[in-house]
């Protein structure tokens, strides 16, 4: 008996090795000469990163300051080459052929976003960057900047209940309702009130996905596809999956019907001379108006699957940089002060809303927002599938086909090399005369290259217009703990970057 348990504990381990080992023989061998962590056969570092306070964030955070700009990590069934120098960024980013993301970290996500923008692939990837560009135009940024304004307007109001000046405030769940708000009306044309009402059944539906998500990055079983659907995540996944994908489908439905009846109705009301569409304009009207290269439309499916990638990658990306950034100015008042400053020269004191075009003014405060992208990026990290061998600048190092290059936006942003008194929060970083002597690869938050964040314009407007108003009505101060001692962020990497402690802040009203 006991002979038999031992051959089948060999069997398995041959196997594991076969099927995990094996490929990566050639890529280990490519990469002998990057330093790193050894890990353990077949499991690589699983073990250490576990043994991390802060998780994979903490591992990498460590182990950049260890090895420096460039270092491997060997993990089960692959090997990712961890990366800070801006060169090397450069090599990767560029690369028109080296664009798709590892199935290991987007496979989670297909259930809910299927084959929107930022999971993609392949030619498909291609044509609906193209198709989907034209959607970012500037003049369609401004019809969405009233969203913006009256979603913030109701932020104001429930901030002002809260601002004693005494209490501490997670300020994440505010901006996290906010943006979810925002993202939605511009998104789909439809309001959800996740600001002022009860967590509706499609708001918690988001909440529920996004948790699943990153408790499957870090559970060994629940990773395996064929037993999550019967893990309690799988069966909550199951129904907010139909809550998700009915809400949609129904609206675009709804939308399309409606689009119809305007076209045979011939009416021409409020139609804009550039673009030929409604004023009140949402992404779902322009996927609707849309065609695919043959020039048929978009199923209901591309189109669900786009708003669905748009509400999800545009709500907790922006939500997270707003408050670290409101975290960030309660530790630099005089930063805060000159925002106000630039604020009252701009409005000439008056107590009204900035325009469109004053908004793009605020030169100040948008260097602020980039100097809380470079400290604090609301996404840590990204990676590529590398897809054919790619030389690298770093003593040459070649990151084989097969690897995972993983761009540490974290690290990179506080090289020493590169931001000299790197935790010095310094909006004069991004003067124009400092930028000219830094490689542009060198500050990523929103990727950079070919494959780039599509709505990063839509993102710096929104946090521009909303940390406006808010500035404008609060003095952010510091948060305290219970003893007395200045709040910290207690940082870890899930879908984004957050503190597992709350982003702490109190609020006290200008007036």
């Amino acid at each position: 008996m006991i002979e038999i348990i031992i051959g089948a504990l060999v069997a398995i381990v041959v196997a594991l090795y076969v099927y995990f080992e094996l490929p990566l023989k050639r890529i280990k061998r490519l990469t002998s000469g990057i330093p790193g962590p050894k890990g353990l056969p077949i499991v690589g570092i699983l073990f250490d990163v576990r043994k991390e306070k802060a998780g994979t964030f903490g591992f990498l955070w460590n182990n950049t300051q260890k090895y420096g700009p460039i270092f491997k990590i060997p993990s089960v069934g692959r090997l990712a080459i961890n990366m800070t120098n801006p060169e090397d960024i450069e090599v990767l980013l560029k690369n028109n052929e080296i664009l798709d993301k590892p199935y290991s970290t987007t496979k989670f996500f297909k259930p809910w976003l299927g084959n929107g923008l930022v999971f993609s692939a392949g030619p498909y990837w291609k044509q609906q960057r193209k198709l989907i560009t034209p959607t970012f135009h500037f003049n369609i940024l401004e019809k969405f900047f009233e969203v913006f304004n009256e979603q913030g307007d109701i932020l104001i109001k429930l901030l002002k209940e809260k601002a004693d000046g005494k209490t501490n405030i997670d300020i994440f769940p505010y901006m996290q309702s906010f943006a979810l708000d925002v993202i939605c009306e511009t998104a789909m044309g439809t309001k959800i009130h996740a600001q002022t009402s009860a967590r509706s059944a499609y708001v918690l539906a988001v909440q529920d996905m996004e948790r699943i998500i990153v408790e499957r990055f870090i559970s060994v079983i629940q990773q395996i596809d064929f037993l999550f659907p019967f893990t309690e995540n799988g069966q909550t996944q199951r129904k907010a999956l139909q809550i998700l994908k009915e809400s949609t489908d129904k609206l675009i439905r709804k939308r399309r019907d409606d689009l119809i009846k305007e076209s045979e109705n011939k009416s021409d009301e409020n139609q804009d001379d550039s673009f030929g569409t409604k004023k009140s304009l949402a992404f779902l009207d322009l996927m609707l108006q849309a065609r695919n290269m043959d020039g048929t439309p978009l199923t209901n499916e591309q189109i669900s699957d786009e708003v669905s990638t748009f509400t999800f990658a545009g709500h907790d990306t922006t939500s997270t940089q707003l408050a670290f950034l409101f975290y960030l100015l309660s530790k630099n008042p005089h930063i805060q002060e000159e925002i106000y400053k630039e604020q009252c020269d701009i409005l000439m004191g008056e107590k009204r809303d900035p325009t469109f075009q004053e908004v793009q003014e605020m030169h100040y405060l948008e260097r602020t927002i980039k100097e809380a992208q470079r400290l604090l990026p609301s996404v840590p990290l990204f990676s590529r599938q590398v897809t054919k061998d790619l030389q690298l600048k770093t003593n040459n190092y070649v990151a084989p086909e097969g690897s995972i290059l993983t761009v540490f936006t974290f690290g990179l942003h506080r090289n020493p090399n590169i931001y000299p008194d790197p935790e010095k929060f310094d909006p004069d970083r991004f003067l124009p005369e400092n930028l000219r002597e830094r490689n542009p690869y060198s500050f990523v938050p929103f990727s950079a290259g070919p494959r780039n964040c599509i709505g990063q314009k839509f993102a710096m407007l929104e946090m521009k217009t909303s940390s406006s108003k808010i500035l404008r009505n609060f003095k952010i101060l510091p948060a305290f703990e219970a003893d007395g001692t200045p709040y910290e962020p207690d940082l870890r990497a899930y879908i984004v970057l957050t503190a597992v402690n709350g982003i702490q802040v109190r609020l006290v009203s200008r007036t």
